[in-house]
């Protein structure tokens, strides 16, 4: 697969990039088909951000609890005349 990117220079001004570059990233073993680009690069990443040691610690779950309404011990009635 080739991936094209640009560097941004970020000692100039903001609008400023270098020349597009290309890189050839080998698979190994090959992709089968389309469907396996995305988990491909998705366990590629993972393993560099593990290596740079930039992993992100999942987030913990969080549970709501919403207590019953307690039903009233006596009920209501309004007559409306």
């Amino acid at each position: 697969m080739d991936l094209e990117y640009e560097m941004k220079d970020s000692s100039a001004s903001k609008s400023s990039t270098s020349k597009p570059q290309v890189v050839r990233v080998e698979f190994d073993p090959p992709l089968l088909g389309y469907e396996e680009v995305k988990p491909r690069l998705l366990g590629m990443k993972a393993d560099a951000d593990e290596a740079l040691g930039t992993v992100r610690q999942k987030p913990y779950p969080i549970s709501h609890h919403i207590p019953p309404i307690p039903s009233p011990v006596c009920p209501l009635i309004v007559r409306l005349s």
